[in-house]
């Protein structure tokens, strides 16, 4: 992460275990968890093979097939399309984080939509996403995960 990472970090290990825990025991956070990741993979993948706007056409063609995109991750997308300072980035979404009173889950997929969308604007390779995700996951999650990204 950029810029205020030891801001990220102590916001992120504040709660970490207890979500954590709940992403094991709750077959439909742990769901959703691995589909939001999956995605920020796929995302990564088209930034990488096809650029920035074919990113935001991929988005456009999901949403106009009925399938709903976190409005936080594509509020952090847009502004990686768009070319917006990655400080600049950093710095309205964590203004963001402090304000909009989260849930605890919610808090947590905020700051993994946060890191991850710095990583794509950074085109960094596909497998050094996939392991910032997986280093979010219990390690009971990390072979579900593996085996979602080579089925896809």
């Amino acid at each position: 992460m950029i810029g205020n990472a030891s801001v990220f970090y102590c916001e992120l290990r504040r709660d970490l275990s207890e979500i954590r825990d709940a992403l094991v025991e709750d077959g439909k956070m742990k769901d959703l968890f691995l589909d939001e990741c999956a995605l920020i993979v796929k995302f990564a993948d088209i930034v990488k093979k096809q650029g920035f706007l074919e990113l935001e056409s991929y988005i456009l063609k999901l949403e106009e097939s009925g399938n709903d995109i976190n409005a936080d991750l594509k509020r952090m997308i847009k502004m990686v399309i768009d070319g917006t300072d990655p400080l600049l980035i950093e710095d309205i979404q964590m203004k963001r984080y402090f304000s909009a009173g989260m849930s605890e889950y919610e808090g947590f997929m905020f700051l993994v939509y946060l890191d991850s969308a710095l990583y794509i604007q950074q085109a960094v390779p596909k497998y050094v996403i996939e392991e910032s995700l997986k280093s979010y996951m219990p390690d009971k999650l990390w072979e579900e995960f593996e085996n979602m990204m080579e089925n896809t």
